[in-house]
């Protein structure tokens, strides 16, 4: 799904994602039923996407690699680790590059297997002269990795 807001004011953020029933008893993913996917589709522009990752990079040696702590308030009902908290990791770096907050960018986050609570999660980034790139890594196994970079 695809979502676009916008202000008069010239702000704009776009967002992609992709839309997961769970089922309430068994935690488990559901069939969307369509009056669930009526009243989510009437805000996206493009209801069927196709995901092919955007960052193909791994990281490297070279890169800064720093234990990344979980915390018990990082835990969803599911027992996984909730999305939101590898942007706070993003944030976390932002602030280390005031020249990325100055001006618009595009934030990829990918997901590419979930998080348990237990996990010894690393976070490796590469900074570039105008955007950095970060992992998620448990074991040398990436499970998440993200980007921010000027707007095209």
């Amino acid at each position: 799904m695809r979502v676009q807001l916008s202000t008069e004011q010239g702000g704009l953020i776009e967002t992609e994602g992709f839309w997961i029933n769970l089922n309430a008893q068994s935690g488990m993913p559901a069939r969307i039923t369509e009056s669930f996917e009526q009243m989510l589709g009437s805000t996206a522009e493009n209801k069927k996407l196709r995901w092919k990752p955007m960052i193909t990079e791994t990281p490297g040696e070279n890169d800064h690699n720093v234990p990344f702590p979980l915390r018990s308030v990082d835990i969803d009902l599911l027992g996984h680790v909730n999305n939101a908290v590898y942007l706070q990791a993003v944030e976390d770096v932002l602030t280390h590059r005031p020249e990325l907050t100055a001006i618009p960018t595009r934030t990829a986050i990918e997901y590419l297997a979930p998080t348990a609570p237990d996990s010894d999660l690393q976070l490796a980034v590469r900074h570039e002269d105008k955007s950095f790139t970060a992992w998620f890594a448990i074991d040398g196994k990436t499970h998440a990795q993200a980007r921010v970079a000027p707007l095209d």
